[in-house]
C-alpha cells in the first residue's frame, strides 16, 4: 500500500518533555552514583520523592525549561499531535491480532479466554505453548495436590438423598 509506504517515511516523533522529565534527565546519573540501586522502578520512586520535596520556586525552572522545549518543539514539528504515533502502532496491532486469528493453531492466547479454559485441562495437546508451560509451573503444582483430594472426596461421597 502507498498508505503504509508513507507511514514507513514519516519520522517517529517524539512528544517533548514535561517539567518533571526534565528533572529525571537531569538528576538520573546523581541519584544512581549516591545509591546502590540499579531498578529503574526503584531510582524512579526516589526521584519522586526529590521532585516533591522541591519547592515551588525550584521546579519553576524546570517547568519553564519544559515549556521552551514544547515551544521549540511546535517550530520544528508543527501540526504534529501525539495521537500520530498512536495510530501507527494500533495499525500494526491490528495487523497482528488477524494474522494470529487466521492462524489459530500458533495462536498464544491473544484471545481474553486462556486455553484452559476453551479446550480443558484434558485436551493440554491443544494448548498454546506459554499456556502448557504457566500450567505446569511450580506454583501450580504446590495447589494439584489440594485440587486432586477434593476431585476425590467428591467422587468418593455418595450424592445426598
Amino acid at each position: 500500500d502507498e498508505n503504509e509506504v508513507q507511514e514507513k517515511k514519516r519520522p517517529y516523533v517524539k512528544k517533548p518533555l514535561n517539567a518533571f522529565m526534565l528533572f529525571m534527565k537531569e538528576q538520573r546519573a546523581k541519584v544512581v552514583l549516591e545509591g546502590t540501586l540499579k531498578e529503574s522502578a526503584a531510582i524512579n520512586q526516589i526521584l519522586g520523592r526529590k521532585w516533591h520535596a522541591l519547592d515551588r520556586s525550584e521546579q519553576a525552572k524546570y517547568y519553564e525549561m519544559a515549556r521552551k522545549e514544547k515551544e521549540l518543539h511546535m517550530q520544528l514539528y508543527p501540526g504534529w499531535s501525539a495521537r500520530d504515533n498512536y495510530a501507527a502502532n494500533s495499525k500494526k496491532k491490528k495487523r497482528k491480532r488477524e494474522t494470529s486469528v487466521s492462524n489459530p493453531s500458533n495462536q498464544d492466547c491473544t484471545t481474553a479466554k486462556k486455553c484452559r479454559a476453551r479446550f480443558g485441562v484434558e485436551a493440554q495437546n491443544q494448548w498454546c505453548k506459554p499456556c502448557r508451560s504457566d500450567f505446569d509451573s511450580p506454583s501450580e503444582k504446590t495447589h494439584a495436590p489440594i485440587v486432586e483430594s477434593l476431585e476425590i472426596k467428591q467422587k468418593v461421597e455418595p450424592p445426598p438423598l
